[in-house]
């Protein structure tokens, strides 16, 4: 199996680049895990209780659920996904079967701040974005999307996503393999990585 990460800061992109990805690629020849269906289970907490968590630093992760389910896809074996639901921020009671496939993609703001999984990855690719860019599409997500006040997003961005962003995300674009901007949508260096997967993995 053969495994790709794409990181990058809240907003930059991921879930539309992947996407992108994903409709050129081969049918049934990969799967996609989001680090955002990992958030750790948070159900034990009241709603104001979780509005203070941070989920933008490592620890709100279950890193070690999520190295446990690449390392059981890699042996062959099949998983049960969790899905997290943002609007109550907590984990889903559904998880979503995943089968092994010859290519597997990681996409998340956090995946390099594991070593096991950073080593369990062939290939990073890091999508670097305007910090003004990424707050507008953060705040349009978030207002639209997850029913969050306008208050509430804008001090979680400056308390919390903003500095874990200097913190832990935007270091990790030194220690990817591909740097691609995210600015605006790049269809031609997605159609490229298409072609550099479908070859690895045909």
């Amino acid at each position: 199996m053969y495994t790709v990460g794409i990181v990058g800061g809240s907003a930059s992109g991921k879930t539309t680049f992947v996407k992108s990805l994903s409709d050129l690629l081969p049918r049934g020849k990969f799967q996609i895990i989001s680090q955002d269906d990992y958030y750790n289970d948070l159900s034990h907490l009241t709603r104001e209780e979780r509005k203070a968590v941070n989920f933008d630093h490592p620890d709100a992760l279950d890193f070690d659920l999520l190295v446990s389910h690449i390392q059981l896809l890699k042996a062959g074996k099949a998983i049960e996904q969790p899905t997290y639901d943002f609007k109550i921020e907590t984990r889903a009671s559904q998880t979503i079967r995943i089968e092994p496939t010859p290519l597997l993609i990681l996409e998340g703001i956090l995946l390099m701040q594991h070593q096991k999984l950073k080593e369990s990855v062939d290939f990073w690719i890091f999508l670097d974005t305007d910090d003004d860019i990424r707050l507008i599409r953060r705040l349009e997500r978030d207002l639209k999307e997850r029913g969050h006040e306008l208050d509430f997003s804008i001090q979680r961005y400056l308390t919390q996503v903003k500095p874990m962003y200097q913190t832990y995300v935007y270091p990790q674009k030194k220690e990817s393999n591909l740097v691609v901007s995210t600015n605006e949508f790049n269809s031609s260096i997605i159609e490229e990585i298409s072609k550099d997967l479908t070859a690895k993995i045909s």
